[in-house]
């Protein structure tokens, strides 16, 4: 399933654009300042009509690669023909997997992230993840 936008890497000017996605998506952005967030390199981002409608945040890294932060415009979501539902649709799967190929093609061996969706954890772990346990999300605002 192929999605008919364009995904490329984030340049530093789409600080604004994901932050609009994080406003789209009711996701608590700990009040980022994206004016100033430079993004290029951390981010890939699904773009339809010069508007950011879907990111991932990924850091490259040997020998564990991380993947976080998956939004998806409510506009761009639709089921999926997994089975499972609600799903995200074609753009939140295009996006994992070029992030994924991303940190293979870089050395990664392992790909870490963390979800807290029931749907999300059975379709990675569909496709060979592994839950590591429980655990807590923590952030701290520090600037």
């Amino acid at each position: 399933m192929k999605w008919p936008g364009v995904i490329r890497m984030a340049r530093d000017d789409d600080g604004p654009g994901i932050g609009d996605l994080f406003a789209a998506c009711q996701w608590n952005d700990y009040g980022i300042d994206w004016e100033r967030a430079k993004p290029g390199g951390w981010w890939l981002v699904g773009e339809r009509n010069d508007q950011i409608v879907g990111a991932v945040q990924l850091t490259v890294s040997r020998p564990f690669g991380w993947i976080g932060n998956l939004l998806v415009h409510p506009s761009e979501r639709g089921r999926s023909d997994l089975g499972l539902a609600p799903a995200l649709g074609s753009l939140a799967f295009s996006l994992m997997a070029i992030a994924q190929g991303m940190l293979l093609k870089n050395g990664s061996q392992v790909m870490v992230g963390i979800t807290h969706d029931r749907t999300w954890l059975e379709l990675l772990e569909r496709y060979g993840a592994q839950s590591m346990g429980a655990a807590t999300l923590t952030a701290k605002r520090i600037a």
